[in-house]
């Protein structure tokens, strides 16, 4: 089991897939993705959190980024990544704005994640 991580996951296909499917109460009030959106998450456990992917999104790229035995530092860490990305976030039909990304690239946000982690590190 890989714990303690931060992840990228990417739809595949470009067929528009709401979010959250497996929340029926929420099916066409919900923003809706496809592989052109990206986001990135932590995770105690990959393996859940891919079968939780699965049954809310369908089939998805979930790549792990960086994974740390603390996993405060994990939560700082994507508290950190957050902000960095803000500008991406899609915003939601509630108005609000949400975890998935638009007009980022996985390379891009890679990229972030990792200069972050290491930012992170040196003053820990």
């Amino acid at each position: 089991m890989i714990s303690n991580v931060i992840y990228i996951a990417q739809p595949y296909g470009n067929e528009l897939r709401e979010i959250n499917q497996s929340d029926r109460r929420r099916l066409g009030k919900v923003a809706v993705i496809n592989n052109k959106n990206i986001k990135f998450g932590k995770a105690k456990d990959i393996n859940k959190r891919a079968n939780n992917y699965k049954k809310d999104v369908g089939h998805i790229n979930l790549t792990v980024i960086v994974s740390d035995e603390d996993y405060s530092f994990i939560e700082e860490l994507e508290k950190r990544i957050l902000r960095q990305v803000d500008e991406y976030r899609i915003v939601g039909p509630s108005g609000r704005k949400l975890e998935w990304l638009k007009n980022i690239s996985f390379k891009e946000l890679e990229k972030i994640i990792k200069q972050e982690h290491d930012d992170l590190k040196r003053i820990i």
